[in-house]
């Protein structure tokens, strides 16, 4: 497992389609959890998905940041909607904005994040754990400020 510590060693590039460490994804999602309020990123958020014009879900945690938005699908889990549940089964490549990809989130098993392409942003390297793609510890506002302007 990588953590890294410096956002600028995991840049989004912008292609047609946008991606993480110079990929070109097919499909790109990201997973809000409740970690981005917590970390008082909801507006950086909105300027991210706007920019890029990526699709999100959010987890249960989540489930109230910026819930109306167009780019929002709805909630991934056991409490979730079939589209939100669809739309992480579809993408090849996966970001996720503080959350810890619980059983509630996830399920019983790793089939949201099997065969994709992962990127997981959390300050606490604990939620990491037993997890592969690329780990950055890192403020979530912190990162998608980064991201956003530069």
């Amino acid at each position: 497992i990588t953590v890294v510590s410096e956002i600028r060693d995991v840049p989004v590039k912008c292609t047609q389609d946008i991606g993480v460490q110079n990929l070109e994804p097919k499909y790109t999602i990201v997973l809000v959890g409740a970690g981005v309020r917590h970390a008082g990123a909801i507006e950086e958020l909105r300027a991210f998905v706007e920019k890029f014009d990526f699709r999100f879900v959010s987890s249960y945690g989540g489930a109230d940041i910026l819930p109306d938005h167009p780019l929002r699908y709805g909630i991934l889990g056991t409490h979730g909607t079939q589209e939100a549940m669809d739309a992480v089964r579809a993408a090849d490549t996966l970001i996720v904005l503080g959350c810890r990809l619980s059983i509630n989130t996830r399920g019983y098993s790793d089939e949201y994040v099997a065969g994709k392409h992962l990127v997981m942003v959390d300050i606490d390297t604990s939620e990491h754990d037993g997890r592969e793609g690329e780990l950055i510890q890192e403020d979530v506002k912190i990162w998608l400020s980064t991201q956003t302007n530069g």
